[in-house]
């Protein structure tokens, strides 16, 4: 997990110093950048450039940050907390659930309305 966070805090950096020195004011990540690779290939069509990935694994974007997130609009469109993850799918607040990463598990608290990821 750390080598995640390392990798992922080194691809931001990257992207805020390269819009920096190009004058971009802002540059955020989105629903749709659910990988490492997929945020900064957006960063450098942006710019005008092509991304060659060669990195031996495609690291996920904190999902669970994102599930959060989506659980956060659907508390306040719904005045509740999803009953599950499927809810949250189903009324289109996300895609789809994604996959824990290996070795762990998305576990989802109803009551509190937090998602985790735990070690399995």
């Amino acid at each position: 997990m750390k080598a995640l966070r390392t990798i992922l805090f080194l691809a931001t950096a990257l992207i805020v110093s390269a819009s920096a020195l190009a004058g971009v004011s802002q540059f955020s990540v989105t629903n749709a950048d659910t990988t490492t690779s997929a945020l900064v290939g957006r960063w450098a069509k942006l710019e005008g450039r092509e991304l060659k990935w060669e990195a031996p694994y495609n690291y996920p974007i904190n999902d669970a940050a994102a599930l959060n997130k989506a659980i956060e609009l659907f508390y306040v469109q719904e005045g509740r907390f999803p009953k599950d993850l499927e809810e949250v799918v189903e009324k289109k607040f996300i895609r789809e659930i994604p996959p824990a990463p290996v070795g762990t598990k998305i576990v989802y608290d109803a009551k509190a309305g937090v998602v985790t990821v735990e070690k399995e």
